[in-house]
């Protein structure tokens, strides 16, 4: 004859109460202990566990609210509490501390520190989330990491994705470790592989970029990127050597500047610029900037370039274009500097002044 032991205990915890367990009658010699602080259960003993420890030593499907639970089989449901740990497959909710699964997850993590070791389907939410395999879904905490394929988001301070990801990466460092489907946008984005999507960053890396671009103050495209220095003349700036980097539909230029003949005569600055083939010889140039002058003399010059460029070689080009400029300056100031040529110069007061004219300059390739 098949037997089952239930073990009915009385705990006096805040008042305290007693308890009841259903055994299955298929079960043989299983020990069910049900109390308010301490719950263990058979496999498919499916009735909500709510102690200070829940442990299922099977299957389980329903319920566990507690500082500690587990579950050595699958289990569906939701866990609540302060260390929540499936040792097989989960469907369902973690919502604690610290949340494992070390199977199959689909459902939601939330908590300071989320675990998966397997497949994961669903959201983690947490200060501290990791997925080993592969995750479809968003990651949301202050760091993010995933080992395998990514589908879905990361959101975070630092967020990593080790295999192939396809989905926005937002942070503060982003770093993708293979192949990035999607953006990437933070303070430092760096993806490892081949880029397929935008990075928006103060500095932005990617070994090649398939179909996308990247901007920030500093981006780098390792294969197929973009880096060049010209050196041109303007009616603010007779003198002005840049280096130029990112790719060619968008790069950052760094600008250094000289006006001879003027007391303080330097000027420093940066701006951003495009190159559009227009055939294999011809290209649209468009490129603003701003560049402050060094010095007691102090004022900024904002100017807009729309030109066209001849490529001489692969690797050389010469380029005109027509320059607008703005200069603006502070009560301290004593003067703009006059401009060695211009076709237009107009003070529209004392501490603005336009400038119009026509801007040269030949351009390295690297």
């Amino acid at each position: 004859m098949k037997k089952s032991i239930v073990i009915i205990s009385l705990i006096i915890f805040c008042g305290g109460s007693i308890t009841h367990a259903q055994q299955s009658s298929e079960k043989q010699n299983e020990i069910v202990l049900y109390t308010f602080f301490f719950n263990v259960v058979p496999d498919n003993f499916n009735v909500p566990l709510v102690g200070f420890f829940n442990v299922a030593r099977g299957n389980h499907t329903g319920l566990q609210v507690g500082f500690v639970n587990t579950t050595f089989g699958q289990f569906t449901g939701g866990q609540i509490g302060f260390v929540n740990s499936n040792i097989k497959s989960t469907t369902g909710m973690q919502i604690g501390y610290i949340n494992t699964s070390l199977k199959e997850f689909k459902g939601s993590q939330i908590g300071f520190v989320n675990t998966n070791l397997k497949k994961f389907v669903g959201a983690q939410i947490g200060f501290v989330n990791i997925n080993l395999k592969t995750i479809v879904g968003p990651q949301i905490g202050f760091v993010n990491t995933t080992l395998k394929d990514f589908q879905g988001s990361q959101i975070g301070f630092v967020n990593t994705a080790i295999d192939h990801s396809r989905g926005p990466q937002i942070g503060f460092v982003n770093t993708a470790a293979k192949n990035l489907e999607g953006a990437q946008i933070g303070f430092v984005n760096t993806t490892a592989g081949k880029l397929k999507g935008a990075q928006l960053g103060f500095v932005n890396y990617a070994d090649s970029i398939e179909k996308g671009i990247p901007f920030g103050f500093l981006s780098i495209v390792r294969k197929g990127g973009f880096q060049a220095f010209e050196l041109s003349s303007n009616p603010a700036y007779p003198l002005n050597l840049s280096f130029e980097i990112g790719v060619s539909k968008l790069y950052t230029s760094f600008i250094f500047s000289c006006n001879p003949g003027t007391k303080t005569s330097y000027g420093s600055g940066m701006g951003v610029g495009t190159h559009i083939d227009l055939s294999d010889k011809l290209l649209l140039n468009i490129e603003a900037s701003s560049i402050s002058k060094i010095g007691r003399n102090y004022y900024s010059t904002n100017q807009i370039e729309l030109g066209v460029g001849y490529r001489l070689s692969e690797k050389i080009s010469i380029l005109a274009s027509v320059n607008g400029a703005h200069q603006v300056k502070s009560r301290y100031t004593e003067s703009f500097d006059k401009p060695l040529y211009s076709l237009l110069e107009h003070e529209i007061n004392d501490n603005n002044r336009m400038l119009m004219g026509f801007n040269a300059g030949i351009k390295i390739s690297l």
